[in-house]
């Protein structure tokens, strides 16, 4: 495995930064939109690129792009529908071989959990640039990263919350062991090691942007998917499994489908089944962001 830059440049074979004016956050606020959020589609050089290499492997992405979101107070990357979208329009498709599944990453030492072996095969494929078969969704990868690993001790004690502090604790505690023994690895199969920013990198996108398919039975990454929002109760799509309506035949597909009219400039989003309390803790150990909760005697 090979070490990345972690402020890679989009011209030469670093990992490019998302081309919409700064590089993109890895996460994602999850304040609820309202039903008509306005958002701005703006040039998106890499998910062009994606849609293409979803389309060419029996996928498909239509009538979305990449665009500036209002959320709540903050302006966040989503999609963007580009036309009118009716209910129940299929807007992207994407064949489960086009996902990336920890049981399919190669195991990087003995008993390493899913998500080492899957943040060290991310690392991998990046390290190979545009001759790895994955770089188009590489290239939509945020480049930076809001882990809670990188909270210091003072920071981690200001969450107050001692079931979230244990849960940051032992999740810094794997990845410090994880990084230990992946290099151990790196340096008995002769390459370079990985820095720990790149580590943490690695290990924030799996932790962010994976979710379990019962299809599958494992964890997977989904290209294209993961670039939704969560729209709370203004969510306008939902995600099924199955074939999308232009597939006659073929592997199965995670599809986006809406659930609502959705006007040509409006972001598209998804829901999340969480519990207000359980979402409350998953973000802030998932994403490294910390919600303001209005609670009711």
């Amino acid at each position: 495995m090979q070490s990345a830059v972690a402020q890679p440049s989009v011209a030469g074979c670093r990992h490019p930064l998302v081309l919409h004016g700064r590089a993109g956050p890895a996460r994602r606020p999850m304040a609820a939109a309202t039903a008509a959020t306005p958002a701005a589609a703006i040039v998106h050089e890499p998910f062009r690129v994606l849609s293409d290499w979803l389309t060419n492997n029996g996928g498909n992405v239509s009538s979305i792009t990449v665009g500036n979101c209002q959320m709540g107070d903050i302006t966040v990357r989503g999609l963007v529908a580009t036309q009118d979208l009716s209910t129940s329009t299929p807007a992207i498709s994407v064949p489960i071989s086009n996902t990336l599944r920890d049981d399919q990453a190669p195991i990087v030492y003995p008993k390493a959990p899913w998500n080492v072996n899957l943040a060290a095969y991310i690392l991998d494929e990046r390290s190979k640039c545009n001759s790895s078969r994955l770089w188009p969704y590489i290239c939509t990868l945020p480049a930076e990263s809001n882990s809670p690993l990188l909270l210091p001790d003072n920071a981690l004690q200001e969450v107050q919350y001692p079931p979230a502090v244990a849960a940051i604790q032992s999740y810094q505690q794997l990845a410090g062991e994880s990084f230990r023994q992946c290099n151990s690895a790196c340096t008995g199969a002769g390459k370079a090691a990985v820095s720990w920013p790149d580590w943490v990198w690695a290990l924030h996108m799996v932790q962010s942007r994976s979710i379990r398919l019962a299809i599958t039975g494992c964890k997977v990454m989904i290209p294209g998917i993961d670039l939704l929002n969560h729209g709370g109760p203004a969510a306008n799509g939902q995600l099924v499994l199955g074939r999308a309506s232009w597939q006659v035949e073929g592997e199965p597909a995670v599809c986006f489908v809406t659930t609502k009219a959705i006007r040509a400039g409006q972001q598209v989003n998804c829901s999340g089944s969480f519990r207000v309390f359980a979402l409350s803790c998953a973000v802030l150990f998932f994403y490294g962001l910390a919600l303001l909760l209005l609670c009711c005697a």
